[in-house]
Parts: structure tokens; sequence; C-alpha cells
């Protein structure tokens, strides 16, 4: 199966829903909610300042797409789009990226909740790829009086999700307006 590489892991091109000649979007192995994913310079670039300024330019223009594309999906009325830029802010992957996160209503108890599922979305980006995590399903309920929105999975309850659900959820994101799928660079 073709793979593009996210710092040393190997990214099925199945799980892209979005790229440009520059950039690449692709769905979350454990997002911090619904719709949680991740736009990356197609070259292997560790910092933002590795990026050159064409590839730094796109990169922010394939996340605000990105950004644009799934708030109309899931109805947005905000977006949290992050980005740790080097392991001291708590990046674990060595490939410069944003973390694009669709955000609506009372969808955390507290707001800045947000910021400690990245830094567990990160500290388990990617697993290793014989057998990735399958699961409980991503459906889960809250635990009671947490006081989230119904389809939010609380941090201890976040699985790593199978290659073909992702492959589902992409394929959902690439027929959205605006996204491009996968293309060769």
């Amino acid at each position: 199966m073709p793979s593009f590489r996210f710092g040393p892991h190997a990214v099925d091109v199945r799980h892209v829903f979005h790229s440009t000649p520059l950039s690449l979007a692709f769905v979350n192995l454990r997002p911090a909610l619904p719709g949680h994913v991740l736009v990356v310079p197609r070259r292997v670039a560790p910092r933002l300042d590795d990026l050159s300024d064409a590839e730094a330019a796109d990169l922010f223009l394939a996340a605000r797409a990105v950004g644009r594309a799934l708030s109309g999906h899931y109805r947005a009325t905000a977006l949290t789009v992050s980005v740790q830029d080097g392991p001291h802010a708590g990046q674990s992957v060595p490939h410069a990226h944003f973390h694009v996160i669709p955000r609506v209503p009372a969808d955390l108890e507290r707001n800045d909740e947000i910021y400690d599922r990245l830094y567990d979305a990160d500290a388990r980006a990617v697993p290793p790829r014989a057998g990735a995590g399958v699961g409980e399903g991503a459906g889960a309920a809250p635990a009671a009086g947490r006081g989230v929105a119904p389809d939010v999975v609380p941090s201890e309850q976040r699985r790593s999700r199978g290659e073909e659900e992702m492959a589902a959820e992409a394929a959902v994101f690439a027929a959205l307006p605006g996204m491009a799928g996968w293309t060769e660079g």
C-alpha cells in the first residue's frame, strides 16, 4: 500500500483527504475530538523554522482550507489550530504539523482541556503499523456527569483507530467542498 512519511512513520495514503503540491492533510489515529486531523508539509521538516517560505505559506493555507471544510461538516463555531514546535513544546513526531480541530459549544467541560488531549494524542501519535490498536468504538458515550457533548470521547476512553475506519473517515472528508484528496507530489 502506498504511504508517505510522517517523521519516522509510514502513513497510508488512504488516510489522506487533502493534498497540495507541498502539504497533506490526514485523519488522526487518536482524535482528541471528532474531526481532529493533522496537516503536514510533504517534505519531512522537524520544525516550522526548517520549512521554506513556500512550504510554510502552503502549510498555513492548507490548514485554513481544511479548517473551513471541517467547520462546515461539523457545524463548528470555532477551530483549535495548534502546533507543538519542538520536543520541549510537546511535539513527539519530528515533522512540523498543525492539529486542526473543529469546536462546538460545550464540546469540553473545560475549554483548555483540549491542550491536555492534544498532549495525550501527540504522545501516542503513531504506533507500529502492524496490529495498530483496534479497540472499543469511537462512539463510546462519555462518562456520566462530565458535561461534554454526547459524541465526545473522554481521553481515558480514546483508543487507536483501525486502518479501515481511518480510510472511511478520510473518504468522507475528501468529498467535502474544497478538499482535493491524495495526489502524488
